[in-house]
């Protein structure tokens, strides 16, 4: 049997409502949950270009909850990619710090906060690109969070345990640096939240024939 009623596709497949602030399904929407953070350390973002339009990205929640916070997409193919990156690096302050992981990398510590802090977002292929192609990324001091929860994002894989999606790496050094800031605890509720409710539009798989 085929559809052969012009007027519109079947209910089940008609398109679902769309909120416009963060361009989620409604029903997933989460943009009445994110709070109002007045972080004073601000935040720097250079995002691999082809992470910006990943529905789950965790940037976007960032941008609407952070008080103080900058996004930069950035790919190696951009036809401006030179004057981007030195763009985005001429606007850092003097002692921002790197956040990023490894074996050998410190914890960051409030007894030495940085001015400012960096994240790269993308996947951890596209992380260690970006480390790659811009030497001056790897001339910053660089600092590690710690990760007590590593299987928090749910709906992504992470490569290892110290792995976490940039949101909560960006909260967890706001909670050290800055303990008294309010918001950052209901802003990982927030993230969780983003997740359960994708998690519930999963359907079961269905049991392979024999």
């Amino acid at each position: 049997m085929s559809w052969t009623d012009r007027s519109g596709p079947p209910p089940d497949l008609a398109p679902r409502p769309v909120c416009p602030r963060c361009r989620r399904p409604t029903a997933a929407c989460i943009c009445d949950l994110l709070p109002r953070v007045d972080n004073q350390t601000p935040v720097y973002v250079l995002q691999h270009l082809r992470e910006r339009q990943h529905p789950f990205n965790t940037v976007a929640l960032l941008r609407r909850a952070l008080g103080r916070v900058a996004v930069t997409p950035w790919g190696k193919r951009m036809p401006d990619a030179a004057a981007v990156a030195e763009a985005f690096r001429a606007r850092l302050p003097a002692g921002t710090a790197l956040l990023y992981p490894g074996p050998e990398t410190p914890l960051l510590s409030p007894s030495a906060p940085p001015a400012a802090l960096l994240l790269i977002d993308g996947t951890w292929a596209q992380a260690k690109t970006l480390l790659r192609d811009l030497p001056w990324l790897r001339a910053l001091p660089r600092f590690r969070v710690p990760n007590p929860t590593p299987d928090r994002y749910r709906i992504r894989a992470e490569p290892n345990a110290e792995a976490a999606s940039t949101l909560e790496a960006a909260v967890r050094a706001l909670e050290l640096l800055e303990p008294d800031t309010a918001g950052l605890a209901a802003l990982l509720s927030a993230f969780d939240a983003m997740i359960d409710r994708q998690l519930a539009f999963v359907a079961p798989r269905r049991p392979r024939r024999q």
